[in-house]
């Protein structure tokens, strides 16, 4: 792949053949999330997404005596729930990496926590290469371990500066550590070596990514980090790399490839100044006929840092930066006029139009869908859909690019309506049986051109008065409420009636521990039913299986350890634990994982998550205990979809613990997608804090559920786009058992409809309080609302038990151990 060096000053070169191996990173962006969307940071898109507990910040701007450089910001760690930020290096295979950074430890945390590691491309580990941990107020070594082997002695306050190596050797590799060496620019004596981890295999293949890795019970502040493969490169002490003081010629001070093309940075400039990027195939050419390739400005404190994407297949090019040369700078583009949103029969042509202005030419890129964006049309301001159909509805927007920078309109939606498409059942009612005194639930699933019409009949042709919805609800069922339901659903073009469901009230019928929910909303979850049926007895046996691609039934048979989130459940798996099985230390990890069920575990003392879904969808947690976990018990990620949280318990053995929040539905205001999810028979106990559960985008049915976190912030919270239907519940003793959270007043804001609990809005039964509407310091705004907003209706059939009954039934069965299926 070609890559982009700058080089600055009008007559110096360099061509594009030359890779960078070294990062050096002095923060010197705004103040927000590292990371973050627009902040300039884009080498630091790695790891996880972006969220507030890696955050840039001109307070934590660290020096060193000796050290030559410090520039820019630093960084903070603090808060948030996810951590991991990386960025590439070029990958080394031999000789010795080295890498090195500023640490001032604002709070120490208690146990042992990654703070910097490196490893091989950027997925994040448990267990890298080369570790460097903070182990309260010492800092901690380990080659391919989860916890350091060696540490040094406690930091004093005020900067500190660490150094690391890993060295590529004949038999064992070796890793080094200093804390504060006696000399910069020349090597000395390491305070700490390894030469054997705690890994199967302890020896790394290359080492490519470097990670920031945020421990939630800590505070941090970090800067000057710089990887490099000799020891001069990371302590420097003279002006090799910067400019020599009183120098007035811009430098770079970090070259690093990335899969979005070369990332370069530098300082020295003049503030705000412009400058140009020009390029040409000819070094030798005159400037003035050299080409632009963007116009930019040096930041207040004269820093710079671009990122030039470049085809594989382009010509080598030479690169300069031109600064002063007199010719008006390009101008980026603006929105000036948004498309705007359609609704149209099938078959018409759906005409979106963006108005632009900036510097030409100006280049448009459409796209279709914001989640998984598609591009779609020519390059114009007009995009012209032909004959649409059902499947051109959704999303779209555009972006519009010059030399200067890029601009995105705004989304518009597409409805198509098809007038040939009658009335039509998707998802018929279901059978149920209720016991006596509860609430039966019928729902159906239509399709057909709107709007659509409903009427329920009970038997063959009674119809029911006033009940013409998509469900059919039926309060403190009884005998007069057994027979045969049904539903004629109609619209301009056709009716049809689906098929009859059953309902029969069984005055001692069991409780149902069934897949309920949105786990079956695709289709009938499974897990591993189709493979064999195994028994594993350790972590090693149990990932042999959960990593598989084959389907299985795996039961635990004994208690043990795993390493924090390295044990993966893969798709088309059911895991079930013996009676008394006790999983500890880390979490059960889902990543794109399809069809999975997990019962019966007791899961305490992850280091991360207690179950962590990334991209993962069909999964039923059922008659699970989850208590301790150092980030959340189930965290739902990064677009899962489909989930039955069902009789688990969840609980933190000590207030005194940090992060003893629950259940996250999205892991950022950016994290968008369905996030449909149930959450029936749980119960919310100890020490809960907070999130049981707390909601983006998601559409959360939340019923049957007991809450005794006496001490807690909140129970249920609605955020940006979601939906939460909070029905018959108990609450017992705790603060705020609904409420939302507003985070930006330009966001769509959460709805919550709340209905048969045995609290209403603001009431105080059974010990319940109210905090009242609060605004937070950084604006964001905690809302009491009545829980009358219009939601989603689920589209599966469910039964509701009384509140009252909630306490007694779900403290009996929920929990690992109290369900019929353990063997």
């Amino acid at each position: 792949m070609k890559t982009k060096l700058l080089c600055l000053g009008a007559i110096t070169s360099l061509t594009l053949a030359a890779h960078a191996q070294s990062l050096t990173e002095h923060f010197a962006y705004p103040n927000a999330s590292l990371g973050a969307a627009g902040s300039g940071d884009a080498v630091w898109t790695g790891g996880d997404s972006p969220s507030t507990a890696i955050t840039v910040s001109s307070n934590a701007a660290l020096t060193y005596a000796g050290l030559f450089g410090p520039s820019g910001s630093g960084i903070i760690f603090s808060g948030g729930t996810f951590k991991k930020k990386a960025a590439p290096f070029t990958a080394q295979s031999s000789g010795s990496v080295y890498v090195s950074f500023l640490l001032n430890l604002q709070t120490a945390g208690s146990g042992a926590k990654l703070l910097v590691y490196l490893q091989n491309g950027n997925s994040a580990s448990s267990s890298p290469p080369l570790g460097i941990y903070l182990n309260g107020s010492q800092v901690g070594l380990a080659k391919s371990g989860s916890t350091p082997a060696v540490s040094t002695g406690n930091l004093s306050s005020g900067a500190h500066l660490v150094v690391a190596r890993y060295s590529f050797l004949a038999g064992n590799d070796q890793v080094d550590l200093w804390v504060d060496p006696a000399s910069l620019g020349t090597n000395t004596v390491p305070a700490a070596t390894l030469t054997t981890g705690t890994a199967s295999s302890s020896d790394a293949a290359s080492l490519s990514y470097v990670f920031l890795n945020h421990a939630v019970n800590q505070t941090v502040w970090l800067d000057e980090l710089r990887v490099g493969t000799t020891w001069a490169e990371v302590t420097p002490t003279d002006g090799t790399t910067p400019p020599p003081s009183g120098s007035s010629t811009p430098v770079f001070t970090s070259i690093v490839n990335s899969p979005a093309g070369l990332v370069m940075q530098g300082t020295n400039g003049a503030a705000n100044a412009a400058f140009d990027l020009i390029a040409s195939a000819n070094v030798t050419l005159p400037l003035n006929q050299w080409n632009d390739v963007s116009a930019e400005n040096f930041d207040a404190n004269g820093n710079f840092i671009l990122t030039n994407p470049i085809a594989p297949s382009a010509p080598q090019l030479f690169y300069r930066v031109r600064v002063g040369s007199g010719t008006p700078a390009p101008v980026a583009p603006g929105i000036t006029s948004s498309p705007t949103n359609l609704s149209l029969l099938a078959g018409a042509t759906a005409v979106f139009n963006v108005s632009a202005s900036g510097t030409s030419p100006l280049t448009y890129r459409w796209f279709f869908n914001t989640n998984a964006p598609t591009a779609v049309g020519a390059n114009s301001a007009t995009l012209t859909l032909n004959n649409v159909q059902t499947n051109d509805a959704g999303t779209y927007f555009v972006i519009v690019t010059n030399v200067a920078g890029a601009a995105t309109s705004s989304v518009a939606s597409l409805s198509v309506s098809n007038i040939l498409l009658p009335a039509g059942i998707v998802t018929q009612p279901q059978n149920q049986t209720v016991p006596e005194g509860q609430t039966a639930v019928f729902s159906v699933v239509a399709s057909g051109t709107p709007p659509l019409f409903y009427q329920w009949f009970l038997n063959t042709n009674t119809p029911l008065a006033n009940q013409t919805n998509a469900s059919l609800t039926l309060v403190n069922a009884s005998n007069v409420n057994a027979g045969a339901y049904s539903v004629s659903v109609s619209n301009a073009y056709g009716s049809t009636n689906s098929a009859f469901a059953s309902l029969t009230i069984d005055t001692n019928a069991p409780l149902d521990f069934s897949a309920i929910g949105f786990c079956n909303n695709s289709a009938p979850i499974t897990g591993g039913a189709a493979g064999p049926t195994v028994y594993v007895g350790n972590e090693t046996e149990l990932q042999t299986y959960s990593d598989d691609n084959a389907p299985y039934v795996i039961y635990i048979t004994n208690s043990f350890s795993l390493t924090g989130m390295a044990t993966h459940i893969r798709s088309n798996k059911t895991v079930i634990g013996f009676p008394g099985v006790v999983l500890s230390g880390g979490g059960l990890y889902l990543y794109r994982s399809i069809n999975v069920i997990i019962r019966n575990l007791t899961i305490t003392g992850s280091t991360e998550d207690g179950v962590g879904l990334h991209y993962s969808s069909a999964v039923w947690i059922d008659h699970c205990t989850i208590t301790d976990s150092a980030d959340g018990a189930i965290d739902i990620t990064q677009e899962s979809d489909n989930i039955t949280i069902s009789w688990c318990h969840i609980y933190y053995s000590s207030p005194t613990l940090d992060h003893r929040l629950a259940s996250l539905i999205a892991s950022s205001d950016a994290d968008t997608g369905n996030y449909r999810v149930t959450y029936h028979h749980n119960w919310w106990g100890q020490n809960v804090q907070e999130r049981m559960p707390s909601n983006r985008f998601g559409r959360a049915h939340i019923f049957n559920n007991y809450y005794s976190a006496a001490g807690n912030n909140y129970c249920v919270r609605t955020r940006k786009q979601a939906e939460c239907l909070v029905e018959n519940n108990f609450f017992q003793s705790v603060q705020n058992p609904w409420e939302q959270y507003i985070t930006s007043s330009g966001d769509v804001q959460g709805k919550l409809a709340a209905a048969g609990n045995n609290v209403p809005f603001l009431g105080t039964a059974n010990g319940v309080n109210w905090t009242g509407t609060i605004t937070n310091g950084d604006g964001t705004i905690r809302v009491m609302i009545p829980g009358t907003g219009t939601v989603f209706a689920p589209p599966y059939s469910y039964s509701l038990a009384t509140a009252a009954t909630i306490p007694n039934t779900v403290t009996n069965n929920a929990g690992a151990d109290k369900g019929p299926f353990a063997p």
